[in-house]
């Protein structure tokens, strides 16, 4: 996992902050990259997870589920994002983020708002993820 200010990491998009995974040149991988979402307000968290992988034929990530059951919020599936706290909306965004295939995931604070619980939660399982895909967090 890198974690980089959010300067370096518009350096790491746009190709000016040389970078490699695996003998591969970062910019092939960003056809695979995923990024914390915006959210629908009128659409159930659910629906968005799986419209989030449907974009790329394929069903949702088990990153997601993962990600809601380890922060014991797998409540917030079964409702619009409308009425969420700002730490429920920071996991809802990571959940999107999750459920789309992915070599690469690009997260600008992704524990914004997050209790020390959630929070924790959330940083295993990015650690997780980090041992199989590239993952860049950004704090700013």
């Amino acid at each position: 996992m890198l974690v980089l200010p959010f300067d370096r990491v518009i350096e790491l998009i746009d190709g000016r902050l040389p970078a490699v995974l695996g003998g591969r040149p970062l910019g092939e991988m960003m056809e695979r990259v995923s990024t914390m979402a915006v959210l629908d307000d009128r659409v159930l968290l659910a629906d968005q997870i799986r419209s989030a992988a449907r974009q790329f034929d394929e069903e949702p990530s088990e990153m997601s589920a993962d990600l809601l059951e380890w922060a014991d919020s797998t409540e917030l599936l079964a409702g619009p994002t409308w009425y969420l706290s700002a730490g429920e909306t920071t996991l809802a965004r990571l959940a999107v983020a999750l459920a789309r295939p992915f070599e690469l995931v690009l997260l600008v604070e992704p524990f914004a708002g997050l209790d020390a619980r959630r929070r924790a939660a959330a940083s295993d399982l990015l650690e997780a993820v980090a041992m199989e895909h590239l993952v860049v967090v950004s704090d700013t």
